[in-house]
């Protein structure tokens, strides 16, 4: 961000950056001065806009982005004033007026026109209570989403804020660091010999990150490590049960889960093994070691070969699965599974029920590979080779619908690029409402749910 010295009586500021100019000022009075970036006029990109009473923060798209085609899309702001210049109570986008949603600033179903694919800009009005309007331009930098090298992502997750995303870059057994806001990018961890550790899976809990690296062969042990931010090992653990393909990890941090036993534990998911859940402490008395989680199940339930699991994630007080049936007539359907806990005695049981069907008239839902929770917990969004779904949580039959495609079967929906034939993580942003995807070769996407179009953040 870069931060200019304002006043209200201000009528013009201009800072130039090597993509583009974002300019801010305020109505009223007969003063005007002109002043460089704090920064000493060094180049710089950012995809947010601030003075001394006002910031602006361009949410969806970001000014850093490859657009993949769309020339109309839906705004996103995060609009921030100080008293002196008092509550936003107006916002413009081209002459268009937003709508506040929790504290987000946005198009209500009407799109913007893009002018100019090669940098679209945008004119930002943000008037106050008390009559005061500062103006912002932003230009969206399309096709720089692919500076400072490739990632092919198949594990994504952000940091408590979310201006960092880590991203687990499969061909360079590498944890990448991209700030959303201005694509720079770096390397954090990687392993010490890919060709007999491979990072496959991660999580972010407690300031910490988790990683989960796998051996070459099937009966090498997976190990867990927990690191900074810098990169630095802090811990580092061997399994001590086996754990063949680890395809889903998330920290249980609020320790809800009655298996979690008051401690800080990992969750990971099997993608070949009878026994698909293990448990991982990461504090406590048993800290560093691991244990298959035992879950009774019935035939509807069971895990077995016909089942394919893999996708894992914390609902509440339980854990939900999703995975993938083959069938004679050589298709395949997805199923989600729930399984439940109960004290017993000094201990408790652990119990897969049915949670939803996938395959009913609301779609098929076939290779449910990634999920993800909205915030309040309504919604769950549920990746489906090059497609998304959305399922409401707060109806009884549980009703699913197309979000965004980039399959013609069964339609395609929403701009921009294309999704990939197998998603393996998508997370919802820890403050908006954006929903983002690892796409492999696709790099990292970032899907505005109202519209289902899609922009590359960084590829």
């Amino acid at each position: 961000m870069t931060v200019l010295s304002h006043s209200i009586k201000s009528k013009l500021m201009c800072i130039f950056l090597c993509l583009g100019v974002i300019s801010c000022g305020s109505s009223g009075g007969d003063n005007s001065e002109t002043k460089k970036p704090v920064n000493g006029g060094e180049t710089s990109s950012t995809s947010s806009v601030a003075s001394n009473n006002v910031k602006v923060n361009l949410v969806f798209p970001t000014n850093l982005s490859n657009l993949g085609g769309v020339d109309h899309s839906q705004i996103q702001l995060y609009v921030e004033t100080n008293d002196n210049f008092g509550e936003a109570v107006d916002v413009t986008v081209n002459d268009i007026s937003l709508t506040v949603f929790n504290d987000l600033w946005r198009t209500d179903g009407e799109l913007i026109y893009l002018q100019g694919l090669e940098s679209p800009t945008l004119d930002i009005n943000v008037t106050s209570e008390y009559g005061y309007t500062e103006s912002s331009q932003f230009m969206i930098a399309n096709n720089t989403a692919i500076m400072g090298g490739s990632i092919y992502a198949i594990d994504l997750f952000f940091d408590n804020v979310g201006s960092v995303i880590y991203a687990i870059d499969e061909n360079k057994s590498a944890l990448i660091e991209v700030n959303i806001n201005s694509n720079n990018r770096r390397e954090i961890y990687e392993s010490e010999n890919i060709l007999e550790q491979k990072l496959v899976r991660g999580a972010f809990a407690d300031s910490q990150i988790y990683l989960i690296e796998e051996g070459a062969s099937l009966e090498s042990p997976i190990s867990l490590l927990t690191v900074d931010s810098s990169g630095v090992v802090i811990d580092q653990f061997n399994s001590t049960s086996p754990v063949n393909q680890p395809v889903s990890v998330f920290i249980d941090n609020s320790k809800e889960l009655l298996s979690s036993e008051n401690d800080l534990v990992a969750y990971i998911l099997d993608g070949d093994a009878n026994d698909s859940l293990s448990q991982w402490f990461l504090d406590g008395e048993y800290k560093g070691e691991n244990y298959p989680l035992l879950v009774s199940t019935d035939e509807s339930t069971g895990f077995s070969s016909n089942y394919v699991p893999s996708a894992a994630i914390k609902l509440g007080d339980s854990i939900l699965l999703s995975r993938e049936r083959s069938s004679s007539d050589g298709f395949s359907s997805g199923s989600l599974v729930e399984v439940n806990f109960a004290p017993k005695q000094n201990t408790y049981t652990a119990k897969a029920n049915v949670f939803a069907s996938i395959d009913n008239e609301y779609g098929r839902i076939q290779k449910p590979t990634a999920m993800a929770l909205t915030h309040d917990k309504t919604t769950l969004y549920i990746a489906d080779q090059d497609k998304i779904w959305s399922m409401d949580l707060t109806k009884d039959d549980k009703p699913f619908k197309l979000i965004t495609s980039s399959s013609i079967i069964p339609q395609k929906l929403g701009n921009g690029p294309r999704l990939g034939s197998f998603i393996t993580a998508i997370e919802v942003h820890p403050k908006y409402n954006i929903l983002y995807v690892a796409a492999g070769a696709q790099g990292i996407i970032a899907i505005d749910v109202a519209t289902g179009d899609r922009i590359t953040v960084a590829k």
